[in-house]
C-alpha cells in the first residue's frame, strides 16, 4: 500500500488523503 502511494500519490488522492501528505514530505 505504501509503495503504491509513493509511486502514484495522485492516484490515491481520494482514499489516501493522509498518505498523500506524507508523500509530499518525502519529496521535500
Amino acid at each position: 500500500r505504501k509503495h503504491k502511494a509513493v509511486c502514484c500519490p495522485f492516484r490515491t488522492g481520494g482514499s489516501g488523503s493522509r498518505e498523500k501528505k506524507q508523500d509530499k514530505t518525502s519529496l521535500g
